[in-house]
Parts: C-alpha cells; structure tokens; sequence
C-alpha cells in the first residue's frame, strides 16, 4: 500500500508541475509559391498590413502604428479552450528590394517572425517564399489550453506547427487570388 501511495503521490506531483510551470509553445513553417507576375508587384501587394489581417486565418487585426511599426493580433481558439488573444508588436524591415521581414520588438515573452523573399524568376515570374516562427509563453500550460500542461510543449508545438503551416497554405491561396484578380483587373483597364 505505501508503495502504491508512493506512486499516487508522485503522479500528483508531477501533474501539479506540468499544471503550473512556466509553457512555451513554438512553430515554425515555410512555403513557397510560383507567380506569373513581377517580383516588385508582388512585395508591394505584401507590403500592405491590409493583406495579413484580410487573408490570414486567426490574424484578427493588423494596426500600423506607423510606417514602420504595427501591432499584430492573433488569436488561438482551441476546443474546450477560451479564446486566447496574442498581440505582437511588430517592425517592419526591408533586407533589400526582393525581400520584405516583419519581427517582432526583442523583449517580449511573445516572438513572431516574418519573412517573404521574392525572387524573379523572368521579368513575369517570381519564387514568393514566406517563413514564419512564432513562439508563445504563459506563465503555465492551462493558459495556453486547459490540458497543454498534460500533453506537454512537444505535443502541443507540433498541433501548433501544423495549424501554423495550414493558416500559411490558406494565406498564400487567398492572397495570390486576390492579387491575380487586381493584376487582370489593371491589365483590362489599360
């Protein structure tokens, strides 16, 4: 019997760490697109916040702050889960002509990275690859979800991780759609 309270008691307290340790969760993804179009229409249409905040799944808002800086919020909705608002405050930096990097500000508990690197492929066609990293902590698992404490930061970064890279397969059809259609559209005009 005490070796079975042993165990009980171990469990427990186990249980109780996992509930009330500190949790980060973190994904990273990538894709790349071909485009019939120039690579300068391209980053100029991805350099418009409007896009994110139009096209990207769970990417609630995206507010300029200025020219530069902006505040991304993403949310997290996961069953049995209430609803968890992320806000990133990010920056906008430009490499060079054919690549377009949003980061955000050092010194948060919440990181997210964006990279879009554009590369012509003839005058009408470009490689569009886009990475994205995003890590999130709480102070524990249960702020993240009710039962990430149990499943643990691997389980729980792979689930994020494959939403990451869905959000980003949905992005880039909606938003290439969308850009063929106003490229069409300025082509019918002329």
């Amino acid at each position: 019997m005490k070796k079975y309270n042993f165990v009980i008691l171990t469990v427990l307290c186990l249980f109780t760490k996992a509930l009330l340790a500190e949790f980060t969760v973190s994904a990273e993804t990538e894709r790349t697109v071909f485009m019939y179009l120039d690579y300068k229409t391209i980053k100029s249409y991805y350099s418009n916040l409007g896009v994110y905040e139009k096209y990207f799944p769970n990417l609630d808002s995206v507010k300029a702050k200025d020219s530069l800086e902006s505040i991304w919020s993403y949310r997290l909705d996961y069953p049995l889960s209430p609803v968890l608002m992320v806000n990133f405050d990010m920056v906008k930096q430009t490499d060079n002509d054919s690549t377009l990097v949003f980061e955000a500000k050092p010194g948060g508990r919440d990181y997210l990275y964006w990279r879009a690197i554009f590369s012509p492929y003839s005058l009408t066609q470009t490689n569009v690859k886009i990475y994205i990293k995003a890590r999130i902590t709480r102070d524990k698992g249960s702020d993240i979800h009710m039962l990430a404490g149990l499943f643990g930061e691997e389980v729980v970064c792979s689930k994020m991780k494959k939403e990451l890279s869905n959000e980003l397969t949905t992005f880039l059809d909606s938003s290439s759609h969308d850009l063929y259609n106003r490229a069409r559209n300025i082509s019918n005009t002329k």
